[in-house]
């Protein structure tokens, strides 16, 4: 809609909305904080624990992060192992690498959950290979969305049949891993039956291990597609060098610095903790609870930043090129592109492989919708058929595949274009852009609430409505100064923003 390759807005103008947006982050920021201080610890023993910085106490009340550091700290050798054994390998002998993939994960399965759950793995990988033998791609969905069920239902009743003694962070890393590599064999499954000549032997099973056992993205993701992957896996034995090196040691100091950090931020700000008492935190005030609300929106994306960060360096040092770390949330502000940015290989899974196929080069409405509609019930069977998925997903839906869609469909009307150029000046239609976007801003945010709020993702919308209407119009203001944000900042990176990059999904 608007053309980004220049400054359009004055520059006094974007200053004044960053400063408004910043100010009122740290305002909402200090509410938090004073929101924690607040907090009883003595009745909250497992939401806390003796933290690392000069007596503090920590927030350990995020399930994800306070498993993911002892599981990095854990796997950090075993990563070391990893790239020694496969650089080696490379340059001796690079047809078998998928051997040493395969048999490094599987001890590291074998020494964290046992020899029950290295068959399990093997089971439904070697599962997936038989069923390539129909050649069917109906029947590879059958097979993925039942275990994606599998998973949410029967995981914990086969377990305890099979007398596999895993519990708290071990079950979590079990279910996790599984969702993966459900992706990882449905990604492989997919890319095999493109090529429909192609047989069955001992080497295309070798394939579908190496990748399913890939370390670097085995445990804490993200999802690399296996076109991707099978062109890093051919890719030559570079030579080492101190530049080659001292690059790979500055990445990896580079994403640990921003996992200490954030870890540095639980002691001050207990977020999670705060999450499991919403309803006195919205006794506190609005600024308390919207605050909150951010934080946790902006922890979550940092964290996932870090994490993926990490693990893409770890892939990249051995000449993978997996999908990059997700975007800063500070500068996404529709969530069309928080979908295409946030998780890029969850993205292009769903796009290239149900979205896409779905669609059919068909650009009817309906077609549309129908695809979107399928394609979100897939991320909400992924992850975890509960309650609170189920509303993030339909929410998300709503936003991405009807409101922003049809902002897209608008804005290619001939009439509108021409309505819109002969009534506003480049500037205006900035602040025009800005300005939708802006309560839909704010619904993205309390959509994707539901998410990482569990269950008080209600608690957030409700407080908005039960507001006074002058807080809700400050609301959706600083919303409209952290679009303006935004896009400049977007801007900076020379990047197109518009409405014709609105798709549904």
């Amino acid at each position: 809609m608007i053309s980004e390759r220049r400054q359009i807005l004055p520059k006094c103008e974007v200053r004044m909305c960053f400063l408004i947006w910043i100010s009122a982050l740290i305002y909402a920021s200090y509410h938090v904080y004073a929101a924690g201080k607040l907090f009883d610890m003595s009745k909250n023993g497992d939401d806390f624990n003796n933290g690392w910085f000069l007596g503090y106490k920590k927030d350990t009340a995020d399930f994800e992060w306070y498993n993911w550091i002892p599981m990095i700290r854990l796997l950090m050798p075993w990563y070391l192992l990893h790239i020694i054994l496969t650089e080696f390998t490379r340059w001796i002998l690079i047809e078998a690498l998928p051997v040493c993939y395969i048999m490094v994960t599987n001890l590291i399965l074998f020494h964290l959950f046992g020899l029950k759950i290295v068959l399990l793995v093997f089971l439904k990988i070697l599962l997936h290979f038989l069923t390539l033998c129909t050649r069917s791609i109906l029947l590879v969905w059958i097979l993925n969305t039942s275990f994606l069920l599998f998973l949410s239902f029967v995981l914990t009743y086969i377990m305890d049949y099979m007398r596999v003694k895993v519990s708290g962070s071990d079950y979590y890393f079990v279910v996790v891993t599984f969702a993966w590599l459900q992706l990882k064999c449905a990604s492989f499954s997919f890319e095999f039956l493109k090529k429909s000549s192609k047989k069955l032997n001992f080497r295309i099973l070798l394939s579908l291990l190496g990748y399913s056992y890939y370390l670097p993205l085995y445990f804490l993701g993200p999802l690399m597609l296996y076109n991707e992957y099978e062109i890093g896996v051919k890719q030559p034995f570079k030579r080492w060098t101190v530049k080659r090196l001292f690059s790979a040691l500055l990445n990896i100091l580079r994403y640990i610095m921003w996992i200490v950090l954030l870890d540095l931020f639980l002691h001050f700000f207990y977020i999670h903790a705060l999450e499991y008492n919403l309803v006195k935190v919205k006794m506190l005030g609005v600024w308390h609870l919207n605050g909150l609300g951010y934080l946790l929106a902006a922890f979550f994306c940092v964290k996932y930043i870090a994490v993926y960060g990490l693990m893409r360096t770890l892939a990249a040092i051995e000449s993978h090129n997996p999908p990059p770390a997700p975007s800063c949330v500070f500068y996404v502000y529709r969530n069309s592109q928080m979908w295409r940015t946030f998780d890029v290989g969850y993205y292009k899974f769903i796009k290239r492989y149900i979205y896409v196929p779905l669609l059919n080069e068909s650009k009817t409405v309906s077609r549309r919708l129908i695809a979107a509609a399928i394609t979100f019930s897939y991320v909400y069977i992924w992850h975890g058929t509960h309650a609170n998925i189920f509303w993030w997903s339909l929410l998300n839906f709503i936003e991405v595949s009807i409101v922003e869609a049809a902002l897209s469909e608008i804005y290619k009307n001939d009439r509108f274009q021409y309505w819109l150029h002969h009534t506003f000046n480049e500037a205006n239609v900035e602040r025009l852009t800005a300005l939708i976007f802006a309560p839909l801003y704010l619904f993205f945010i309390f959509a994707n609430s539901f998410f990482y709020v569990m269950d008080g993702g209600f608690i957030f919308i409700s407080q908005f409505l039960e507001a006074s209407w002058r807080f809700n119009v400050c609301s959706i203001f600083i919303s409209y100064c952290f679009c303006i944000t935004a896009m400049n900042i977007r801007n900076c990176q020379k990047k197109k923003i518009n409405f014709e990059n609105i798709k549904v999904i």
